[in-house]
């Protein structure tokens, strides 16, 4: 499957990680802990005001500033099955948002594997484009949670939430960075999600070094080749414990977006591929991305021509 085109965005908005963990209630310690152990500088916001037609349609804008093909199918994606930025009109008529929406005549909604749904939603473009239900195929992703306190982006021992967009333009074509080595994973012993007690998430974070393995083996992932990670960005402690575990240098996992951006949910490994385009010694990197309820995905990107054994798919 070809990645034809993508753009990302990210608000101007900024706020500490202090003044999140500090609104919910913890002492100036306990924010100054947090930033140097799990690496969160601050993260980016919307304001209240910020609509989803307006985000959707700065990206549509560069998307066909770029010349990619208008899609006939739009997916949209959303980590949290309550978002705060009601996006009804451009899923209802797409076609009145934007012209280069013009075409579509199918959309889709994915968000039951929470920041992993990203993942899923390719592997569904996979499928339609490989049954002939559609030719080009839109998928926007991301979050803003404009309208929660800072104290609510706050994950205790865990992360802080960032709010960012991404596009992907997906075809059959022939050529450009093609996605492959698409690889899904449910593991229903974590099915509490946002219910989890205290003791369900801190079995749920302990068990995250494992849940990446697992995904990264499926993807043939070799921590001895130089292939970079595109990471879930939860927070630098859980990737400095994979890196002990499974011997992947530290430099290898690409976590340069964690301090300034947060956890941006379901966008977080896509955000990188602008470096990864721009780093002309990298031939391929893996993306991978973890979601409450256990739910894990994992891709590969390949440059034209440079995939080698992992170019199928």
């Amino acid at each position: 499957m070809r990645l034809a085109a993508t753009a990302s965005v990210v608000p101007p908005g900024r706020l500490a990680v202090e003044d999140c963990v500090m609104a919910a209630g913890q002492p100036p310690v306990e924010a100054r802990a947090f930033r140097r152990i799990f690496g969160i500088d601050e993260v980016r916001v919307w304001p209240r005001d910020a609509g989803f037609d307006g985000i959707l349609c700065g990206l549509l804008d560069d998307l066909e500033a770029s010349g990619a093909v208008p899609p006939d199918a739009l997916i949209y994606v959303h980590a949290c099955p309550l978002h705060a930025i009601p996006a009804a009109a451009a899923l209802q008529s797409p076609r009145g948002v934007h012209r280069f929406l013009g075409r579509v005549d199918q959309v889709w909604e994915m968000d039951q594997n929470c920041c992993a749904t990203l993942f899923w939603a390719l592997d569904a473009a996979r499928n339609m484009l490989r049954r002939g239900t559609a030719h080009s195929i839109l998928i926007v992703a991301g979050e803003s949670f404009s309208d929660m306190t800072a104290a609510d982006r706050y994950m205790p021992a865990c992360t802080v939430l960032g709010d960012a967009y991404t596009a992907l333009m997906v075809d059959g074509g022939a050529g450009g960075l093609r996605i492959s080595d698409i690889v899904l994973r449910s593991n229903p012993e974590f099915h509490f999600g946002l219910y989890a007690t205290d003791a369900e998430v801190a079995a749920f974070n302990r068990a995250q070094v494992r849940l990446t393995a697992d995904v990264l083996d499926g993807m043939r992932f070799r921590h001895d080749a130089g292939e970079p990670i595109l990471p879930h960005n939860i927070n630098r402690f859980i990737w400095d414990q994979y890196c002990a575990a499974s011997g992947t240098p530290r430099g290898q996992v690409w976590l340069n977006l964690l301090a300034g951006f947060g956890h941006c949910c379901s966008t977080d490994a896509f955000l990188g591929i602008d470096r990864f385009l721009r780093d002309e010694d990298t031939d391929s990197a893996v993306l991978v991305g973890v979601g409450q309820g256990g739910f894990v995905g994992g891709c590969r990107v390949s440059k034209p021509g440079r995939g080698g054994a992992h170019a199928a798919g």
